[in-house]
């Protein structure tokens, strides 16, 4: 075969296959009408976005697990990426790390063959939203089968939870758009951040003004997704993630600036209580309601006192109370207050416990009572218990009680057989766990926890705290006093345990028996005793109480029906 036959065979050669790859994407080459053969691949899943910290991060590795496919790149001087995942198909969870070591996480959702994910603080806020847990959690067990949890509307419900959160710590990034995938430009060089850019550093100054890492607002943002139950050990009391984020009082990291729901039960036989809400400048510890302004000056770490006598506390979650008083020479009276938040009835579905303080029905005093209530995700009653001595419940048959959104905060509570004009306040602390507060037309008051069986303390564990005593006339007469006691043994086949407490003597202390899930599931039992012999060598006696611990809160009711006293005890610091 001479040269010039073999290029004209050779090109007939090469034109043939050329033939047949133009038809391939209709019948298959040779194939007839048999499909792509196993393991041929389609059009890779191309991953783009920004890394930044507030400045782009520049040579930087970005890894990608999809659901299937991997892969990898180093970010451009901009903090810009490309990956191509062979096989790739959406959604996908990704990871940028930093310098220092830091890692950075975001999610990319959707279909078809290309997708946005930025990745920054934001976005991995985002991913613990989304998620309920630590971001790292996603994406070392991202697989197929967990990858389904990431739907286009799972991520959209964490992007706007994360973009309120930071909204109300005065960080707006609404108007960027979807911050997994808006336009992100990472100060770099000469060039200069745009407005997605500068919420980025926002966030970073704001964490650096109120000394709050990376770390805590993660952890106290998967705590309160709505998305995720918080952990039956998330009871240490602490601050919701837009609270972290602002400035806090000198004396107590848990006085934030912000607004403040105020309740003030008031002895009323007509019905009649007190709702507002105020601003706390805890830069300033001033107080604005209205046009009216005053301060409060630092007693102690997270105490303070007003200009005419008033004692406030705050609890680590947020919580105030407060023995005050409207002018000088008024008689004292409990104050709470909580950082003003805005819930649905949907979020109150579930089983309530509830301690209160109720007026009787010659309208002369107030006694402790409890109840117990299921409510669906519309806000109706679907059982409920009364309890009216606090520990004997009886089944409310013929009564339905529905919870809705009052326009001025909170929830209006209605009855079946006529609206009393209850109001209910919700809270929720930075372990994900809601408390409600309701104030009735007659001035008694109650707090509400969701029902959970209350485990034994640990042995050894020490209590510090402060007490406000509210009397039968809703008044308090004595003032703030403190407390304190020491875990000495558990039983947990009877659910008993013992402690040494503190008492009205400074340095004496007496041993006390209490029961866990006594009366009923969730609350506390303290036994009656006499002749109880202290450390001084004296007898005293001891009152029986029944206690409803508020998770998270670091607050705790207290009912002393025997002598119609309700107290408030608030953990220190």
């Amino acid at each position: 075969m001479t040269l010039l036959q073999a290029a004209f065979y050779s090109s007939r050669w090469l034109c043939s296959l050329a033939m047949c790859g133009a038809a391939a994407a209709l019948v298959g080459c040779g194939g007839g009408d048999s499909p792509p053969a196993a393991g041929t691949t389609s059009t890779p899943l191309t991953l783009t976005g920004t890394a930044a910290t507030g400045a782009a991060m520049a040579g930087r590795p970005v890894d990608v697990k999809c659901a299937p496919g991997t892969g990898t790149a180093t970010t451009a001087a901009a903090g810009t990426y490309t990956i191509s995942v062979t096989d790739g198909v959406l959604p996908c969870a990704l990871r940028v790390t930093a310098a220092d070591g830091t890692v950075l996480y975001s999610v990319a959702s959707g279909t078809g063959s290309s997708a946005v994910a930025n990745i920054n603080a934001v976005t991995h806020l985002v991913v613990a939203a989304l998620t309920g847990a630590d971001p790292t959690t996603l994406y070392t067990n991202f697989t197929a089968s967990t990858a389904s949890a990431v739907t286009a509307g799972s991520v959209t419900a964490a992007v706007t939870s994360v973009v309120n959160t930071l909204k109300a710590a005065g960080i707006d990034l609404s108007a960027i758009g979807n911050v997994l995938t808006a336009s992100l430009v990472a100060a770099n060089g000469a060039t200069a951040g745009n407005a997605y850019d500068q919420g980025l550093d926002a966030l970073k100054a704001a964490q650096t003004s109120s000394g709050t890492t990376l770390a805590q607002l993660t952890q106290t943002v998967a705590n309160t997704t709505t998305t995720a139950a918080p952990a039956s050990t998330s009871f240490t009391a602490s601050l919701p993630a837009d609270l972290l984020l602002k400035p806090a009082a000198t004396n107590c990291a848990a006085l934030r600036t912000g607004v403040y729901r105020v309740v003030a039960p008031k002895l009323s036989v007509a019905g009649s209580f007190s709702t507002a809400l105020i601003t706390v400048n805890a830069t300033t510890l001033s107080i604005t309601n209205g046009t009216s302004t005053w301060s409060v000056t630092p007693n102690g770490t997270c105490r303070f006192l007003g200009s005419t006598g008033e004692d406030i506390v705050v609890s680590q979650a947020g919580v105030v109370l407060s023995r005050d008083h409207s002018s000088a020479g008024d008689p004292f009276r409990l104050t709470m207050a909580f950082p003003e938040q805005s819930h649905t009835v949907a979020e109150l579905e579930g089983t309530w416990n509830k301690l209160g303080f109720q007026r009787n029905a010659a309208g002369t005093a107030y006694g402790a009572n409890a109840a117990t209530a299921t409510f669906n995700s519309s806000g109706v009653s679907t059982a409920i218990s009364f309890c009216a001595d606090v520990k004997t419940c009886v089944p409310v048959t013929t009564e339905t009680v529905t919870l809705s959104v009052n326009a001025g905060g909170g929830f209006n509570r209605s009855y079946a057989s006529g609206n009393a004009g209850d109001r209910l306040f919700a809270y929720r602390a930075g372990g994900g766990e809601l408390m409600l507060m309701d104030i009735g037309g007659d001035g008694g008051f109650g707090l509400w926890t969701r029902q959970r069986t209350r485990a034994l303390p640990t042995v050894g564990v020490v209590f510090n705290g402060w007490s406000i005593n509210v009397d039968s006339q809703l008044l308090v007469p004595s003032p703030v006093s403190t407390s304190s006691n020491t875990i000495l043994t558990v039983d947990s086949t009877t659910g008993g345990y013992t402690r040494r407490a503190s008492t009205a003597v400074a340095g004496v202390t007496r041993p006390e028996s209490l029961m866990t899930n006594t009366p009923r599931n969730g609350y506390t039992l303290r036994n009656a005793a006499t002749n109880l012999q202290n450390s001084a060598g004296g007898t005293e006696t001891v009152s029986e109480y029944i206690a409803l611990f508020l998770p998270g809160m670091g607050v705790t009711p207290l009912a002393v029906p025997a002598v119609s006293v309700f107290v408030l005890s608030v953990e220190q610091p």
